[in-house]
């Protein structure tokens, strides 16, 4: 009989660490906030480029290309604009020399939007930020 209360006392103490132990995991972890130390840039949408890649013809690159730049370069749209065709030549040379194996890889992906980003800059004579794919797709 005296087993009895020692053994509630037993159950409410393991109650009690198991409530602590589930609660602390349970618990929502701490919200951590980003901030980005960069100025603030500006986009613009340079539009969808669709592509042929690799020797069979068969297969293509399609996706939407944006371009990041400090809001203080007030010329960049006009200067995209004014060479787009130049630059729709250009990347279009860039896609077609890639292999689809080449960009179905994050470092495939990375090594296109450097070079994205190369080909940008050499023609319109800008500083651009970064390149961002709104859409990307390798068929």
């Amino acid at each position: 009989m005296k087993k009895i209360p020692i053994m509630v006392v037993m159950i409410a103490v393991e109650l009690g660490a198991a409530y602590f132990i589930m609660n602390s995991i349970l618990a929502k972890p701490p919200q951590i906030e980003y901030r980005d130390e960069r100025p603030e840039m500006v986009t613009y949408d340079f539009g969808e480029l669709l592509v042929n890649i690799g020797t069979d013809g068969r297969r293509y690159f399609m996706g939407n290309i944006s371009v990041s730049y400090d809001p203080e370069i007030e010329i960049m749209p006009d200067e995209i604009e004014k060479n787009r065709l130049l630059l729709n030549d250009t990347l279009t040379t860039v896609l077609m020399g890639c292999s689809v194996r080449e960009l179905g890889t994050t470092a495939g992906r990375e090594s296109l939007r450097v070079d994205i980003q190369r080909v940008f800059e050499n023609v319109t004579q800008l500083e651009i930020d970064r390149i961002l794919f709104t859409k990307y797709l390798i068929q």
